[in-house]
């Protein structure tokens, strides 16, 4: 088989969700605390677009770039049934028991990432790589009809990966990534973990589908200016797992 040099891919994909986040010092009672599902009552799955492209370069074929992005955006509206005490960053009003309040959680993942093929034949393409997981996150809450109160993070994270890519047949090919990440500096703790299969399909000369399943799981701590562009008090925990579907453009 011969890999292609570069490729686009469009596709949707459906997850399962499940997040929470903290604004604010928990240690000395000033932090919030909200699961955004079983408190804020926002849907537990999603169907989101998603981009992603790659480029081999060099004479060998064993240097490639790959980028990613997708975004989950979600709203929902609900009686809370505690008081909210927001903090200072969200303007420290505070939200009653008995208010509808509205509430939005944006998620932006935009990956970017250098791998090299220590193996590469017409079979099989195993990898090594190094990039980043940068995560634009907004989040917001407010009585119902008045204008949000919003806080907005920014977690860039690298991460070191292993993937391998196999021909199962002439038209059929199955890829394989893990990637990982854990570190801790002073106040601020960061970890990724990122798995992905997908089985692709391809009998024309540009084009291809493929479907596969996808998990990550992302917790982020940080109680100030420990961490580069990071300079919020807070902690954020996200995982998602489900399906995806794709087409593919390659050359």
């Amino acid at each position: 088989m011969t890999w292609e040099r570069g490729y686009v891919n469009l596709g949707g994909y459906l997850a399962d969700l499940n997040s929470s986040f903290r604004l604010g010092l928990d240690n000395v009672g000033l932090g919030l605390i909200i699961d955004t599902e079983r408190f804020l009552g926002m849907k537990t799955n999603d169907y989101v677009f998603r981009l992603g492209a790659g480029y081999r370069f060099g004479e060998s074929g064993r240097h490639k770039v790959e980028l990613g992005w997708f975004s989950f955006d979600r709203r929902s509206e609900k009686r809370i049934s505690e008081d909210i005490e927001l903090p200072p960053e969200m303007g420290g009003d505070t939200l009653f028991v008995g208010t509808t309040i509205s509430s939005s959680f944006r998620f932006d993942i935009v990956k970017a990432k250098y791998k090299y093929s220590v193996v590469l034949d017409d079979r099989i393409d195993m990898n090594l790589g190094a990039g980043f997981y940068v995560m634009p996150v907004r989040i917001g809450l407010g009585k119902k009809g008045e204008e949000e109160k919003a806080q907005d993070i920014t977690a860039p994270l690298p991460v070191f990966g292993l993937g391998t890519d196999v021909v199962v047949t002439r038209h059929w090919l199955l890829r394989q990534s893990l990637d990982l990440f854990f570190l801790k500096v002073g106040s601020f703790r960061g970890s990724v973990l990122n798995a992905q299969a997908a089985l692709e399909y391809s009998n024309w000369q540009h084009w291809g589908v493929g479907a596969g399943v996808d998990g990550l799981l992302i917790r982020v701590e940080a109680n100030g200016g420990d961490y580069p562009l990071m300079d919020w008090v807070g902690a954020l925990s996200f995982s998602y797992f489900g399906a995806q579907l794709y087409v593919k453009f390659l050359y």
